[in-house]
């Protein structure tokens, strides 16, 4: 009743301490609570909820405290360590996201981190499906083999229909791989239905995380996007591709 609260987690991580521990790794909330609403973990929380936590319970130990808890941006990683808020950064689902976070933070290639939107669908695939692990972010987790990004065999014209997240990330592949990629969209934004999702509280993230991430790596590896254009046969026709993508994306389904 009534949970389990600061001033019983410090004497019990001094006695964890005290048995041996080599360190003490400081989170809150519970399977019930922490992902869910503004749970601890949940999408629509302030980031870092948690890690008032393990900076008290930091005070009263010796050994190494790791604290975690929506901590994706490594500028504020390195600015809680240098507070003295704990002694390691504990990750899991940015590392989903981006396993190559802390070599691209080290280099100084902020733009290129693909951060974490904390929209908990990782859980979701884990522990309620009981699926092997997915990420919304990247689709190479748990593919890993699967989806090795290998240079094209022959160099290919591609014309990608559509500026949604589909039509991005099949664009950003594409010319990664090496294909000279083109993308139409027909309204004078990029980002499709997503930036309807990022509308709600707690969601934009779906838009600085997500969208503008696709974005500015579609244009680092080279793809010519043209907004405003609404693609007909007669477009495809004149373009000539190669290789047509279609991702236009989906027709809602409204019940009878």
């Amino acid at each position: 009743p009534d949970g389990f609260h600061l001033e019983e987690a410090i004497p019990f991580a001094k006695r964890l301490e005290e048995a041996g521990a080599a360190y003490i790794s400081v989170t809150a909330g519970t399977f019930e609570s922490f992902l869910f609403d503004d749970g601890y973990l949940a999408m629509g929380a302030p980031k870092g909820k948690s890690v008032k936590y393990g900076a008290e319970i930091k005070k009263h130990l010796g050994v190494p405290v790791f604290i975690n808890g929506k901590i994706a941006d490594p500028v504020w990683m390195d600015q809680l360590l240098q507070e003295g808020k704990g002694d390691v950064i504990a990750l899991a689902r940015p590392l989903f996201s981006d396993p190559d976070l802390p070599k691209k933070a080290l280099e100084g290639k902020f733009d290129d981190i693909r951060k974490c939107t904390s929209c908990c669908y990782c859980n979701d695939i884990i522990t309620k499906r009981n699926w092997p692990i997915e990420c919304f972010q990247n689709a190479e987790v748990g593919r890993e083999a699967e989806y090795v990004m290998r240079p094209a065999e022959k160099r290919k014209k591609i014309l990608v229909v559509g500026g949604g997240p589909g039509g991005l990330e099949a664009a950003r592949v594409a010319a990664l791989r090496g294909h000279k990629v083109t993308l139409m969209e027909k309204e004078g934004v990029l980002g499709g239905q997503l930036r309807l999702a990022a509308i709600p509280t707690g969601k934009d993230k779906y838009k600085t995380f997500t969208v503008d991430w696709l974005v500015t790596q579609c244009k680092k590896a080279g793809v010519k996007i043209k907004l405003n254009t609404k693609v007909s046969s007669q477009v495809i026709e004149k373009f000539s591709p190669e290789v047509l993508i279609i991702a236009t994306g989906g027709k809602p389904l409204i019940p009878a």
